[in-house]
C-alpha cells in the first residue's frame, strides 16, 4: 500500500514567501523521509507542496523547498 501524503502544519508568519524553510515537526510529522513531497497548511494561506530536502536534529527538524511559488 503507498505511503499517503504527510501534513505539516506551520506558522506563515514565521516564514512569510521563503522558498525554502526549516520547521520543527510534531510527534505525528516525524515520518518524513529526504526526498519526499509532503503537504504545507497552516494560517489561511492555500495548501502547499514542499519536498523534504534535509531532517536535521535527529528528526526533530525538516528542511522544507516549496514546488510552487507563494503568490
Amino acid at each position: 500500500m503507498p505511503k499517503t501524503m504527510t501534513t505539516i502544519e506551520i506558522d506563515y508568519s514565521r516564514y512569510g514567501r521563503s522558498q525554502r524553510i526549516t520547521v520543527p515537526l510534531f510527534v505525528r510529522e516525524r515520518v518524513v523521509e529526504v526526498g519526499e513531497r509532503v503537504r504545507v497548511v497552516g494560517d489561511d494561506v492555500p495548501e502547499r507542496t514542499a519536498r523534504v530536502t534535509a531532517l536535521l536534529d535527529g528528526g526533530r527538524k525538516a528542511v522544507l523547498e516549496f514546488d510552487d511559488r507563494a503568490e
